[in-house]
């Protein structure tokens, strides 16, 4: 009797050793595949950064993408392989994630650096002109255009269709901008009225023709300061 006993005692310290097993089995199953869910989702979005602006980048940049999206593949291969005899494999994973979410941020650091590279030029014009009066007289397109190619900048694009509306956005800005004609000497100048650093001196013949052209003297106010 005591023999059946202990023999019933060890089959339920098996089964419930059996059953922990299976418990933790499925806590790891659940946690690696939560993680490879994470991943799916940054491996969608690096495909489509990387198809839509991938050639705008630098080479450099992209010889070094594409080394760590090797490194990624290879852990990910790894861990699938590890997979059938350990199905602890979320911490491995959540180290494959992490270095997909620092690539997806270094894509978007460069999309900025280049979008803002394209677009700096007539956006520092625009600020210039922004008070000439053929400017204020279509403030509204001048404003959307800007907030249009501000928005692409702060987004990266993620199909075709977007990175061409932003260049389109650009070089519409730009011809816009190119039929107010301002030379260098008035740019100059217009910048240095801005920044609160204009002079007499900065009144140059090639100036003062240009504030008197058109309707500009209503444009201006001169003020001496102490």
């Amino acid at each position: 009797m005591m023999v059946s006993l202990a023999n019933d005692v060890c089959a339920r310290i098996r089964e419930i050793n059996r059953l922990d097993k299976i418990k933790n089995d499925m806590r790891s199953i659940k946690s690696s595949y939560e993680v490879l869910q994470a991943i799916k989702k940054d491996i969608k979005y690096l495909i489509a950064y990387t198809a839509v602006i991938g050639r705008k980048l630098p080479t450099a940049i992209q010889e070094s993408l594409r080394q760590e999206c090797e490194s990624i593949l290879s852990d990910t291969a790894n861990s699938r392989n590890n997979f059938d005899h350990d199905f602890r494999q979320a911490d491995i994973l959540s180290l494959a994630e992490i270095s997909l979410q620092e690539i997806i941020k270094k894509i978007e650091s460069e999309w900025q650096n280049y979008a803002n590279e394209w677009a700096r030029e007539p956006l520092q014009l625009l600020n210039l002109v922004k008070y000439l009066s053929e400017v204020k007289a279509q403030a509204e397109m001048y404003d959307a255009l800007k907030e249009r190619i501000q928005h692409f900048i702060n987004e990266v694009p993620k199909h075709p269709e977007q990175l061409a509306l932003f260049e389109q956005n650009v070089q519409k800005l730009i011809e816009l901008l190119n039929a107010i004609e301002l030379d260098v000497a008035v740019k100059e100048f217009l910048q240095k009225v801005i920044d609160g650093q204009a002079t007499m001196k900065d009144l140059t013949k090639e100036v003062r023709a240009w504030c008197r052209s058109g309707d500009r003297e209503h444009d201006f106010r001169i003020t001496i300061g102490r």
